[in-house]
């Protein structure tokens, strides 16, 4: 059963990013929902895709307490937001964990949910990977069983890793995701390879798998070795895939280049357009998350997803072709996520670390200038949280801002879901 509980928001105005001036404290009496309440676990990941019919699909991972084991759970709201169907879980029982969530939906409503699950020696050596899908008819009341999109037992060797994906028609997905390599357990010397992959039939069948190759573009069975610039690098992390009108764009961060890429597909997925770098910023292991406004406006959110540094966001309007000079959110980052409002202003979310504490910051970008806000009040001080989860939002047609964030102040980290306007 989803809990709701009363919790107080410090909202904190901000002038602007470069000297940020404190001139207001305010108060908002806010009803939050506390997804599980089951104090024998604690949350480490959310994923939301708000549906075409403004229902809220939410997926998480639930860790047990003292143990490694992970699940995902998830659920769907209905009535408008205001009832929420049971939770579902869901434990890939031959693997230590199941996390990674993803969500997608094509144009006749069906709704998808892609996991992926790892199992490793004590080390943390990785011994076998799956990526598996699943799909709801019916808005959230029923879902299919759980089938498999890739699996690989190789030792440390091709292991699928960060699915994104995306939807359009009747069951035809875009995929991407990590083929991770880890050679020997040497981490130092682990490579990650960009993979494409698409379905036409629900995710049934799969096509034929792409990665990646700066220098000539998009390829089968080619490993990148590369970056643009010639210099060498450790390999790719962290893909996005979004619709921009009929192009699909699919963008990616380099471990040590720290360089952020963009490809775009004309023709859906079938060939893709030169790979271009949009971006060298100062994140390193950089991940990205691409949010557009349904016309040729894009933002990509850039962070390091396993530590604390700088975060940014890069900005086109032309649809992709051309971005402007990334922008600096916070230099003590992690978990950067953001959308558009219906006014057109950028709405981020992300954790602040500071030498006492954390702290989950609320920002929104727009014509009037930039102001920023703290989701904790009269909170204890927080000095550890977990470094790899992940946090979103969405906003809905009336410019209701359902934001999904992990309280790391509440018994290792809570699942909260708040809303503003």
């Amino acid at each position: 059963m989803i809990k709701f509980t009363k919790h107080y928001l410090m909202f904190v105005l901000a002038i602007s990013l470069n000297g940020i001036s404190q001139t207001n404290n305010e108060f908002l009496n806010q009803i939050n929902t506390q997804f599980q309440p089951d104090t024998a676990y604690i949350q480490e990941e959310v994923c939301v895709l708000l549906t075409k019919k403004s229902e809220l699909a939410v997926a998480w991972i639930d860790r047990k307490k003292g143990t490694d084991e992970k699940l995902i759970s998830y659920t769907i709201s209905y009535q408008n937001k205001t009832k929420w169907y049971p939770i579902r879980t869901y434990d890939s029982k031959e693997f230590i964990w199941t996390g990674n969530p993803a969500f997608a939906e094509d144009d006749n409503n069906n709704i998808y949910l892609v996991s992926m699950s790892i199992d490793y020696f004590t080390n943390h050596i990785p011994t076998a990977a799956i990526l598996e899908i699943c799909k709801t008819q019916d808005g959230g009341q029923n879902w299919s069983d759980w089938t498999t999109i890739k699996r690989n037992n190789d030792l440390g060797s091709n292991m699928p890793d960060k699915p994104t994906i995306i939807a359009k028609g009747d069951g035809e997905l875009f995929l991407s995701y990590i083929n991770f390599n880890l050679p020997e357990g040497k981490f130092l010397e682990a490579k990650g390879d960009v993979v494409f992959t698409k379905s036409t039939d629900h995710g049934k069948t799969w096509s034929n798998n792409i990665l990646i190759d700066n220098k000539r573009g998009w390829k089968p069975n080619t490993i990148f070795k590369m970056i643009l610039t010639g210099e060498a690098d450790m390999g790719e992390q962290g893909p996005s895939l979004s619709f921009v009108g009929n192009n699909i764009l699919l963008s990616y961060g380099s471990y040590k280049g720290k360089g952020i890429w963009l490809t775009i597909s004309e023709d859906l997925g079938n060939s893709f357009g030169e790979v271009k770098r949009i971006a060298k910023t100062e994140t390193p292991l950089p991940v990205t998350d691409i949010i557009t406004d349904n016309k040729n406006r894009i933002i990509i959110t850039v962070f390091n997803p396993h530590g604390v540094g700088k975060a940014y966001i890069l900005e086109s309007n032309d649809g992709g072709k051309t971005f402007e000079k990334p922008k600096c959110i916070s230099k003590n980052a992690s978990l950067l996520t953001g959308n558009f409002d219906q006014k057109g202003n950028v709405i981020l979310l992300w954790n602040e670390k500071t030498k006492e504490n954390v702290d989950t910051k609320y920002m929104v970008i727009g014509k009037d200038g930039e102001k920023s806000y703290s989701l904790y009040s009269d909170k204890k001080p927080i000095t550890k949280f977990y470094i790899g989860a992940y946090q979103d939002l969405v906003v809905d047609e009336n410019n209701i801002i359902h934001l999904f964030w992990i309280d790391w102040s509440i018994e290792g980290g809570k699942l909260i879901y708040s809303t503003c306007k």
